[in-house]
């Protein structure tokens, strides 16, 4: 599975997961387990080390783009 794979599928969980949450702890939930430093996306920016010279700008940028989308729906849930 290549790392671009890995992040959308990351970004595709988080969502279903989201959908899922009711209540605040829930969604707080969320943050700690997708955003803390033992989250998945943490783990992805690990594996970096393992991309070509060329490949990590751009797997980067994919990174942090899923880590600010999950930071925006997760600022949304919590003002709904």
């Amino acid at each position: 599975m290549t790392l671009s794979s890995k992040i959308t599928e990351i970004r595709e969980k988080f969502l279903q997961e989201l959908k899922l949450a009711k209540t605040s702890r829930q969604i707080e939930n969320l943050k700690i387990s997708y955003l803390g430093k033992k989250g998945p996306l943490q783990a992805l920016m690990q594996h970096l080390k393992d991309a070509t010279k060329e490949e990590r700008p751009l797997f980067g940028k994919q990174i942090n783009d899923v880590k600010l989308e999950i930071t925006s729906h997760l600022e949304n849930s919590r003002s709904e």
